[in-house]
């Protein structure tokens, strides 16, 4: 896997007590996919994952969850996807494992993997601290996913899916689901469409497409990737609204964040490109919100997202 990390796969017997078997080492068993680069345009993939590997050690501070919020995640995921002590759920792209080691106190199988090397790097150091086991994978998205099929109880994925692409996942989503139903299930923030930092997301895009980098916002890929799934028979949920909270930004720190990052908007831009859209940004934001250090409040809100797989019996 790359990575010689040994790590045990539990199936929950008996209330908390563990054993181990076959069949589900099978289902979650590491495989080692090349990423296979040059064989079809994914520059936007590859981007996105040096950007999160430049961004591991910074990532929670800068765009990490409230600490109450992941276990508040993981408590309405296992009642939305109805799983039980013995169910096998597959996180897509993991990152840092803020809500996977929430996941992981929960009674059930989990498994998780990410194309981002330092993200899982991250999560190891972070799982020392929970005494149950944790199944890591360095595994691409856009390859087949590391679940024999039929698998799977839930495919969750937090702040992720929107960058790999939509056919492979909804094809993966269906290959991975038990016989006898699955469900999907995706997190992601909302926030207010007129925050300081929504706004300035929103005037970034708008400079990067008049100079003909243009990119779609995470927000449609998901819809794409439900309405694939509900083509296919998944019949779909209402959204859940986890949880709200206030949050304060001035656009000096937005900007120098953006500035840490690989390219922009996950896009990868020239440097000249970049600084040129930053610069223009500072200028439009000192005349949009009065002063670059001027502090805004506004709500972020997490919601989860999904479908519900039909059995194919």
């Amino acid at each position: 896997m790359g990575t010689g990390w040994n790590f045990c796969v539990p199936q929950v017997c008996s209330g908390l007590s563990f054993c181990y078997t076959q069949p589900v080492v099978r289902a979650i068993r590491a495989r080692t996919d090349t990423f296979e680069l040059m064989k079809e345009p994914r520059v936007f993939v590859v981007c996105a994952t040096r950007s999160f590997d430049e961004q591991a050690g910074s990532f929670d501070q800068r765009a990490g969850l409230p600490a109450s919020i992941p276990d508040s995640v993981a408590k309405e995921l296992v009642g939305l996807a109805q799983l039980g002590p013995s169910d096998v759920v597959l996180e897509v792209g993991v990152g840092t494992g803020q809500i996977g080691l929430a996941l992981c106190q929960r009674p059930l199988c989990y498994v998780g993997f990410d194309a981002s090397a330092t993200m899982l790097d991250v999560f190891k150091r972070r799982s020392r601290e929970t005494e149950r086991p944790v199944w890591l994978i360095h595994a691409d998205g856009n390859n087949r996913w590391p679940a024999d099929d039929g698998s799977v109880k839930a495919v969750f994925s937090s702040r992720a899916v929107h960058l790999l692409r939509v056919e492979h996942v909804v094809d993966e989503v269906f290959r991975v689901a038990l016989p006898t139903g699955a469900t999907l299930v995706m997190g992601r923030l909302q926030r207010e469409k007129q925050s300081l930092r929504a706004r300035l997301r929103q005037e970034m895009r708008e400079r990067l497409r008049q100079l003909g980098y243009a990119s779609r916002e995470g927000q449609q890929k998901e819809r794409e990737i439900l309405d694939a799934c509900v083509r296919r028979g998944a019949a779909p949920l209402e959204r859940l609204v986890v949880a709200t909270w206030p949050v304060q930004h001035s656009a000096a720190e937005v900007l120098a964040s953006w500035r840490e990052k690989s390219g922009l908007a996950g896009l990868d831009v020239p440097t000249e490109v970049k600084e040129t859209v930053l610069s223009q940004l500072a200028v439009w934001a000192k005349d949009a919100f009065g002063s670059l250090e001027a502090v805004q409040s506004a709500e972020e809100t997490y919601v989860l997202d999904g479908v519900r797989l039909p059995s194919k019996s």
